[in-house]
């Protein structure tokens, strides 16, 4: 985590790791004793299913991201050759990234503007919190270990605090310290699985964050804009894939989406065709919410036809879009959120609704506009 920390520090914002270590073992050369060698490949020397586990976590959410190891005298790596629960728990941050896609390619973008890496370190995105220099493991491995070594951001918003101590007994296990940089409050991520849990207080240092080894302890900035796209096995696989523009409680804030075809370098022609979208969100005197969009640089015009916006820990009585209000399914009692949400996806116009089971209001704009203002009360 380090070594990409300071790559990206470098100038160089795509850099990952052999996730599961390249060789068969530490210093390269043929393992010690008398190893068994069977059709050229050394027996027992893999990588324990506990580090490729907590390995495959961190590498979802750096920059690049592959599992590769020496094929010629390493046994296996592939995640399937441990067999479960590592393939489901390896699984679900696989997916994770590929619905966070949109994250990692704004962040590039961001790099080409500004140089800020995508995977950033703790202080580039709080210069004045001295918290984070604090000792978050004062037993390491290696000695201690600040909370700048085993912690990092994807972009602005996002905060990755990854298991990164073997366990050697029932007690360290799952657990480490997280500090949470004092500048904002902050969410655990839900995924839009459950409704959110209360913020936490920026600045605060949990002692024993529980993380089994199905888990990667992820914290979301309050007001926090973060576009999703629907999971896919590989890019394209959906000729089309709308975003979810998720917006999280909090002081208001702006987010730039940058949308090109994902294959040519057309946008760095003379045509420059790519779109870029100014996100932004407030909180009015009367506690309605504002969200608008505005593209900036129009030169694109994405397969998807419309888009979701989701105001989490929101339950909108009324939404209205461009002063208009949307066909509304928020105040249908009969029907569960699972109907409603089909309801969403089918309509062939402007629509919103409020699902109770993870007090989300979701709205559906169709892409038509080069502005868009939508307020909810």
């Amino acid at each position: 985590m380090p070594e990409v920390l300071n790559i990206g520090l470098s100038g160089v914002p795509i850099s990952g790791c052999d996730i599961g270590g390249f060789a068969e073992d530490g210093n390269g050369s043929s393992p010690p004793g008398n190893p068994q060698v069977q059709g050229g490949k050394v027996i027992g020397q893999v990588t324990s299913p506990e580090l490729l586990t907590r390995w495959m976590h961190l590498g979802a959410f750096l920059p690049w991201y592959r599992n590769h190891y020496n094929g010629y005298t390493k046994q296996f790596q592939e995640v399937y050759a441990y067999g479960e629960p590592v393939i489901s728990n390896c699984r679900k941050y696989v997916e994770l990234r590929y619905r966070l896609l949109q994250v990692f390619y704004d962040a590039m973008y961001e790099w080409t503007q500004t140089g800020m890496p995508i995977a950033r370190a703790l202080f580039l995105n709080e210069p004045t919190d001295s918290g984070i220099y604090s000792l978050s493991d004062a037993q390491g491995i290696f000695g201690k270990r600040y909370f700048i070594d085993d912690e990092f951001f994807l972009g602005k918003d996002l905060l990755i605090a990854p298991i990164v101590t073997p366990s050697f007994n029932a007690e360290n296990t799952t657990v480490r310290k997280i500090y949470l940089p004092a500048s904002s409050q902050w969410y655990s991520f839900k995924n839009n699985q459950s409704s959110l849990e209360p913020p936490v207080n920026g600045g605060t240092v949990i002692d024993n964050y529980y993380a089994d080894l199905s888990l990667v302890p992820i914290y979301v900035r309050a007001g926090a804009i973060l576009p999703m796209r629907e999971l896919e096995q590989y890019v394209g696989e959906l000729p089309e894939n709308p975003l979810t523009i998720n917006i999280y409680p909090g002081l208001d804030s702006s987010y730039l989406l940058y949308q090109d075809d994902g294959i040519t370098t057309e946008a760095t022609s003379s045509t420059a065709a790519y779109r870029t979208t100014r996100i932004s969100h407030q909180t009015k005197p009367d506690r309605s919410k504002q969200i608008t969009l505005k593209r900036e640089h129009d030169r694109y015009q994405p397969p998807e036809k419309f888009y979701y916006i989701a105001l989490l820990e929101t339950n909108a009585k009324t939404v209205t879009i461009n002063g208009s209000t949307p066909l509304d399914y928020l105040n249908q009692p009969d029907k569960k959120p699972k109907q409603l949400a089909a309801l969403l996806a089918a309509s062939p116009v402007n629509a919103c609704y409020w699902n109770s089971d993870i007090n989300i209001t979701f709205i559906k704009v169709f892409d038509t506009q080069l502005e868009v203002t939508i307020v909810a009360r």
